[in-house]
């Protein structure tokens, strides 16, 4: 996490500089090459800022995925008798690649645009210009898929699913005892 700090976000803050009130970027460093600076920004961070993360989600989810197999297996070998727990451990085992399977297509989707977008400016196909819809568009998915990843948890996780919808009416519950009681309290006075 140190090195992903120290390589995507500490060189971009140090070239800011306010001119007109807008924030622009200045190159006019002479250790700077701009085109390779640019380069390095763009390459680094659809590296460091895309394909780690969905390689370490992968990797992660498939070491859980084998250690539990593993523990299945040996468990299976103790007593043969463990059918149901033998189907329970797979059916969490297809639930757990299914939802390893939707966060990892929806960060690579929903990344791309602004990935695509960025290499397209360094090549010089398209021309950034501040402000544009292109530029809205690639933060709005990032946003969109940020904040959609713990509802995808949630809804594909029936213990997560249970907590929420008990602690929604445990919360709903002491909301109408407080109501119940403030509308007692008026009718007394």
């Amino acid at each position: 996490m140190l090195t992903m700090l120290l390589i995507l976000y500490i060189p971009t803050p140090l070239l800011r500089r306010y001119t007109d009130s807008r924030c622009v970027m200045d190159f006019s460093f002479p250790w700077i090459q701009t085109t390779a600076f640019l380069n390095y920004i763009v390459y680094s961070w659809v590296v460091f800022e895309y394909f780690v993360p969905v390689l370490v989600m992968l990797i992660s989810h498939a070491w859980v995925i084998h250690i539990i197999k593993k523990s299945q297996s040996s468990r299976h070998s103790d007593s043969s008798q463990n059918v149901e727990s033998s189907l329970q451990i797979k059916r969490t085992v297809i639930h757990l690649v299914i939802t390893t399977a939707i966060m990892s297509c929806q960060q690579a989707i929903l990344h791309s645009f602004e990935c695509i977008s960025q290499i397209l400016i360094i090549c010089e196909v398209v021309v950034y210009t501040y402000g544009t819809s292109i530029e809205q568009m690639g933060t709005i998915l990032i946003l969109f898929g940020c904040s959609s990843n713990p509802c995808i948890l949630i809804f594909s996780t029936s213990t997560l699913r249970r907590y929420l919808l008990s602690l929604i009416k445990g919360k709903r519950q002491k909301m109408s005892s407080i109501e119940t009681y403030g509308q007692t309290e008026y009718n007394q006075h």
